[in-house]
C-alpha cells in the first residue's frame, strides 16, 4: 500500500476541560502544535507561527511514514515518527510552560470514536510505563496493521503542558494542551484481485444466486462472469461500479436447480491489466421455499369433496400433506410426488373446518399451514317427469344426485286437489313414482332437497298412460278350414291397434285398422292350408309423446281346422234292406272310419274310406 495522499486536515477545534481553546485567547489556533509535514504535504497551524524549541527543529511535529523492510511507496505497515519540541517560553507574568505529556489514536475502525483499544502511542516512563512529567523532545513511534483496507482515517494527537514556577504536587494543575482530528488517506498502487464469496444459497431464487466481495482500492469497476461447468462460454454480468460502502454485490441468472456452474470476478483498474479471482465452483440449488396455495379450495370437483392447488416450487423432491378434521387429530402423512400440483378430500360434509398443512421435501423442509369451512353447494335436484317410464296409473319423477344432499322428499296434487307428501328419502335416491292416475290427469309436484337449507324445484305434467308394445299370439285352437283367432291381452292407454299379416317371403303387409284400443282380437280368414303366415301388432298410444309401439314378428303355419265329419240319411235313397248316409268333404281330411249298429247292438267292425267319399250305404 501507499500513502497517495496525505492531507492531513484539520477537523475539528477542540476545547480543553475548561471550555478554552488550547491558546487561552478564545480562538482555535494550535501554540504547541504547529506543523505536521509528509512527502512535501504542510499544514501549518497557529496564528503566530507557533513555539520555537532553540534545538535547530525546523517543525515541532514532523510525522514521518516508513515500511517496515524500508522500501517507500510500497509497504505492507506503516510506522509513524512523532517529535514533540522542548521549548521555554515566557509569557506576561513570567509563566513558563512546558511539555507533560501525550497521547495518539487513529480510528482503525472508521467508527468515529477514539476507543482505548484504538490508542497507539503514549508518552512512557523508562519501565514503559505511563508517564506524564517529560520535559523535552517526546517523540511516537507506532506500526500500522498490515493489510489495513484503503480509504480515509482520522488521527487524534493530544499534547498536555504544565505551567512553571510548578506549584506543589497538591495544587498542580493541567490547564494547556492541543488535542487536534488529522485525516490521512491511504490507497493502493497496483491492482489486486478481489476474491468473491463462497457460494451461499441462503441468497438464492428460483434461477439466481447472490455473489459478494469487498473492495480493491485501486479498482475502478468489476464484472462478475460465470457458466457451466464444462462450457467455454462465459456469462457477464456487465460493468459494475465499486459501491461506495464496499458491499459490492451482484446475481447471476439463468440457473437451473442441481446443475454445476464455476464464477470468477475481474477487478478492473485504471492503468493496470484486469485482474481475475480464481474459479469458484458450486451446484445450483435453488432456494427451498414454502409451497404457495391457491386463494381457496374448489368445492365439489366431485360430490362432497373439496380440492386443494399449488403452484409448484422451484426446489422440491415432493411433498408430505397431513390434514384433519374438525379439530380431529392430523392424518397419517401422505406422500406426493413432485409433480402433484392438487389434492382433493372427500366425505365432507357442510360447515366441515378442513385444517392442512403441506411440507416441502427440500432443505430445511418449510411448511405452508392453512384451512378452509367446506360448503356443500347446496343446490335444488331438478326434478323431471320420464314420460317413456309411464305405466297405466302411474308417472316416475327423476332427478340427478345432488352433493351435500341430506335427502328428498316428494310433494304432489292431482288435479288440484290435496297435496300429497312423500317419506323422506335417501340421499342417494334418484326417482320416485306416483300412482293412480288417469290419463288427463294435471299433476303437480315439487322435488325438495333437504340440505343445510332446503331448496326445492317444482314441475307440472298431464299424465298419459304409455300403452307400451302388446305382443299378439295365433290361437291354433280356433282354426278352421279357413280362418284363426289372433289374441293379444288387454292393455291401457291403447287408441287403436292395426295388425299386419304376410305370407312368409312377401315383402308387403296386409293390415287391418282401427281395432279398438280395448280390444283383445282378431280373427283373420281367407287363409289357404299348409301356408306359413307372419303377424305383427301396432299400438297407437293415447301418450302423445309416444311413438307407435310395434310388436315383435311372430309366425304360424294354417293347417286349417281338423273337423269332425256330421253325415246326413238320405231317405230317398233308401231300399228294401238298405239306408244311404252322405257328408261333406272337410277342408282337411286324410280319410274315414265309419262303424255302424242297430237296435243298440254290437257296433259293426271298422270300415275305411278314402279322403274323396263322400257317402257310405
Amino acid at each position: 500500500m501507499t500513502l497517495t495522499s496525505v492531507s492531513f486536515a484539520q477537523l475539528a477545534a477542540i476545547q480543553d476541560a475548561h471550555g478554552n481553546y488550547p491558546d487561552q485567547t478564545g480562538n482555535a489556533d494550535f501554540e504547541f502544535i504547529q506543523q505536521i509535514h509528509y512527502q512535501g504535504n504542510e499544514r501549518w497551524f497557529g496564528a503566530d507561527g507557533g513555539f520555537k524549541d532553540g534545538y535547530g527543529f525546523d517543525d515541532f511535529m514532523n510525522p514521518t511514514f516508513y515500511t517496515k523492510d524500508g522500501e517507500v511507496n510500497h509497504v505492507d505497515s506503516l510506522k509513524i515518527i512523532l517529535w514533540y519540541p522542548i521549548f521555554d517560553k515566557t509569557w506576561t507574568g513570567s509563566t513558563t510552560y512546558w511539555s507533560k505529556g501525550g497521547r495518539v489514536w487513529i480510528d482503525w475502525n472508521r467508527n468515529e470514536n477514539f476507543e482505548e483499544s484504538e490508542m497507539v502511542w503514549q508518552t512512557t516512563d523508562a519501565n514503559g510505563d505511563p508517564d506524564f512529567t517529560n520535559r523535552g523532545t517526546m517523540w511516537a513511534d507506532f506500526d500500522v496493521p498490515a493489510n489495513l483496507d484503503c480509504g480515509k482515517y482520522i488521527m487524534r494527537i493530544a499534547v498536555e503542558h504544565r505551567r512553571m514556577p510548578e506549584a506543589a504536587a497538591a495544587t498542580r494543575q493541567i490547564i494547556d494542551g492541543d488535542v487536534i482530528d488529522l485525516e490521512f488517506t491511504i490507497v493502493q498502487d497496483y491492482c489486486t484481485p478481489v476474491v468473491p464469496s463462497n457460494y451461499d444459497q441462503t441468497t438464492d431464487d428460483c434461477t439466481s444466486t447472490e455473489i459478494t466481495w469487498g473492495t480493491s482500492c485501486s479498482a475502478n469497476s468489476y464484472e462478475v462472469q460465470w457458466r457451466q461447468l464444462g462450457d467455454f462460454v462465459w456469462n457477464s454480468s456487465g460493468t459494475l461500479a465499486p459501491d461506495p460502502q464496499n458491499q459490492n454485490v451482484a446475481r447471476i441468472n439463468n440457473l437451473v436447480s442441481g446443475t454445476t456452474y464455476e464464477y470468477r470476478l475481474a477487478t478492473n483498474c485504471d492503468g493496470f491489466p484486469t485482474e481475475y479471482s480464481s474459479l469458484t465452483t458450486f451446484t445450483f440449488q435453488g432456494r427451498c421455499e414454502a409451497v404457495q396455495m391457491s386463494p381457496t379450495p374448489v368445492q365439489n370437483p366431485t360430490c362432497n369433496s373439496a380440492q386443494i392447488t399449488w403452484i409448484k416450487p422451484c426446489v422440491t423432491d415432493g411433498y408430505i400433506l397431513q390434514w384433519k378434521e374438525n379439530d380431529d387429530y392430523w392424518s397419517a402423512n401422505i406422500p406426493l410426488d413432485e409433480n402433484t400440483t392438487t389434492y382433493t378430500f372427500t366425505n365432507l360434509h357442510d360447515g366441515d373446518q378442513i385444517d392442512y398443512r403441506i411440507t416441502n421435501l427440500c432443505t430445511g423442509n418449510p411448511v405452508t399451514e392453512s384451512l378452509f369451512v367446506f360448503s356443500g353447494n347446496c343446490e335444488a335436484a331438478m326434478p323431471s317427469l320420464v314420460p317413456s317410464a309411464n305405466t297405466c296409473d302411474a308417472a316416475q319423477i327423476t332427478w340427478d344426485e345432488v352433493c351435500s344432499a341430506e335427502g328428498f322428499q316428494v310433494k304432489w296434487s292431482v288435479n288440484g286437489g290435496v297435496l300429497n307428501t312423500s317419506s323422506v328419502l335417501g340421499a342417494t335416491t334418484t326417482q320416485f313414482t306416483i300412482n293412480g292416475l288417469n290419463t288427463g290427469d294435471d299433476l303437480d309436484y315439487t322435488l325438495v332437497t333437504l340440505c343445510a337449507t332446503q331448496v326445492q324445484a317444482s314441475g307440472n305434467y298431464t299424465f298419459a298412460a304409455n300403452c307400451g308394445v302388446v305382443t299378439p299370439t295365433a290361437d291354433v285352437a280356433t282354426m278352421d278350414c279357413e280362418s284363426i283367432d289372433i289374441t293379444w291381452p288387454q292393455t291401457c292407454g291403447v287408441e287403436e291397434y292395426t295388425l299386419e299379416y304376410r305370407q312368409v317371403g312377401s315383402s308387403s303387409w296386409t293390415s287391418i285398422g282401427n281395432l279398438d284400443g280395448n280390444s283383445t282380437g282378431y280373427t283373420l280368414s281367407g287363409l289357404s292350408t299348409a301356408v306359413s303366415y307372419e303377424y305383427r301388432l301396432n299400438a297407437d298410444c293415447d301418450n302423445p309423446a309416444q311413438s307407435v309401439q310395434t310388436s315383435g314378428v311372430q309366425s304360424f303355419t294354417f293347417d286349417g281346422g281338423c273337423i269332425k265329419v256330421t253325415p246326413t240319411h238320405v231317405a230317398s235313397a233308401n231300399t228294401c234292406t238298405t239306408a244311404q248316409l252322405s257328408w261333406n268333404i272337410p277342408c282337411v281330411t286324410n280319410g274315414y272310419e265309419i262303424e255302424w249298429r242297430v237296435d243298440d247292438g254290437s257296433w259293426s267292425a271298422p270300415v275305411i274310406l278314402n279322403a274323396t267319399t263322400t257317402q257310405y250305404t
